[in-house]
């Protein structure tokens, strides 16, 4: 028999890499729809998972991520090939399992044979041989009949987006920018770097695609660490729409900036690879450490203070001629990045993210000179969080008012900018270089 699935390590030692990479995968799928772990933790905690070689890995992760991408969709097509819901204390996992082989015969057209056998293989590990037939014969008639069974696109953006996204999306952005923003979300997305300097040599030293700015967007399949440029640290992984808020403070070149919530140090470098000196706060000692490797790594340690404190009580006596406030948020604006978002923040955690946001805005403006300019940025596509807190916070902040984003600002695209000044970027903006992540800013200045 085989070795029997716990929880915590679903892997079966001496079975052939493929299959290797498919125990990593219903293990981290696990770890995130049962233990509601996030996915870089369920990853980071299945260790076997960095004994397999590059190329399994890199499929475990996209068996994983095809999977939470198109959960809704996949879960509708299984139920209906079942004749009787699923029960019993096994149940759930089986459940995956299920989702795991419709995914690779829906979405990744693996061979018939190699994914029925290596479903009823796991299958095996869990129960026994109690689930092997109902495995087979279900993943065996799903074969039969997956050129009929795969709902309408729209269906299945519909199916795999939670219906109070949905709702939301459809609220504040339309619903043809809702349909746009949940296609951005079935597909992988590039990796993006930002360059410290000389955008045209690391261009063409990498193959990239120019994105705007600094943002060179990677050739598919590159592998970060052993790219030319990332051990001198001449650049560093960043979203393009997450460069922007950055250059809300203007030319900082000489000016002290006060950095909150900056693990982990994309901004940072960017501020001091600018020209300025950085105070740079995080209320994680683990994230922190992060940011100071990080900038070591880029050679700009020298110019940055790093601390650890509560963003909430932070007060010394120094004050800032620029603030940047990037807070702690859902993330909606990054699901196509990480899928595991959309199966694990709710409703309710949107509230209660508002409340901390409102609170670390107010603590936050105590440390504005006067004169000075405080960007808030969140990458949440969530109104509560974005335009919700400024309407909240706005008025209990001495001095303030916003001041509009310039085309200067965002490269030109005037699409970014909202009626009301504030940064917005979707999905599906550039995209036609991969698109980007969802993200929102504000600038407000404190009068004199």
């Amino acid at each position: 028999m085989a070795n029997r699935v716990s929880d915590k390590q679903p892997f079966c030692v001496g079975s052939d890499r493929v299959s290797d990479a498919r125990y990593a995968a219903f293990s981290c799928l696990c770890s995130v729809l049962l233990g509601r772990h996030t996915l870089q933790r369920s990853f980071t905690d299945y260790k076997p998972l960095a004994l397999l070689e590059p190329r399994d890995r890199a499929f475990a992760h996209l068996l994983t991520n095809s999977v939470l991408r198109n959960l809704g969709m996949l879960d509708e097509v299984v139920s209906s090939l079942l004749a009787r819901p699923l029960t019993g204390p096994d149940s759930s996992r089986l459940r995956i399992l299920l989702l795991l082989g419709a995914a690779q015969l829906l979405l990744l057209h693996t061979k018939d044979y190699a994914v029925v056998s290596n479903a009823v293989s796991l299958a095996e590990s869990i129960g026994g041989g109690r689930f092997c037939s109902l495995v087979n014969a279900l993943l065996r008639n799903l074969a039969r009949r997956k050129d009929s069974i795969m709902p309408s696109h729209s269906r299945r953006l519909r199916l795999s987006t939670p219906h109070w996204l949905w709702q939301s999306w459809t609220a504040q952005f339309g619903s043809a920018s809702c349909e746009r923003i949940a296609e951005q979300h079935t597909l992988s997305p590039p990796i993006t770097i930002n360059v410290k300097d000389d955008v045209t040599l690391w261009q063409e030293r990498l193959q990239a695609t120019p994105i705007f700015g600094q943002s060179l967007v990677l050739p598919e399949g590159s592998r970060i660490k052993e790219l030319a440029g990332f051990d001198d640290g001449a650049w560093w992984v960043q979203d393009s729409a997450a460069s922007l808020p950055v250059r809300a403070l203007g030319k900082v070149a000489g000016a002290e900036i006060l950095d909150l919530c900056a693990a982990p140090g994309g901004k940072t470098c960017q501020l001091v690879a600018s020209g300025a000196i950085v105070t740079a706060v995080d209320y994680s000692a683990d994230r922190l450490k992060i940011l100071q490797e990080n900038i070591a790594r880029m050679g700009l340690s020298d110019k940055t203070r790093c601390l650890l404190a509560d963003i909430e009580e932070f007060d010394e006596p120094k004050r800032y001629s620029g603030v940047l406030l990037d807070t702690p948020c859902t993330g909606t604006g990054t699901i196509r990045r990480h899928p595991d978002i959309l199966h694990l923040k709710t409703p309710q955690e949107v509230e209660r993210l508002h409340q901390l946001q409102c609170r670390m805005l107010r603590s936050a403006w105590r440390s504005v000179a006067r004169g000075g300019v405080l960007v808030y940025s969140c990458c949440s596509l969530q109104r509560e969080e974005s335009e919700g807190v400024l309407e909240a916070c706005l008025s209990q902040l001495e001095g303030a008012s916003v001041v509009a984003f310039t085309s200067e600002d965002v490269f030109g695209r005037d699409n970014f900018i909202t009626p009301d000044g504030f940064l917005r970027t979707l999905p599906f903006f550039e995209k036609d270089k991969g698109g980007m992540d969802g993200f929102f800013a504000a600038k407000i200045q404190k009068g004199v």
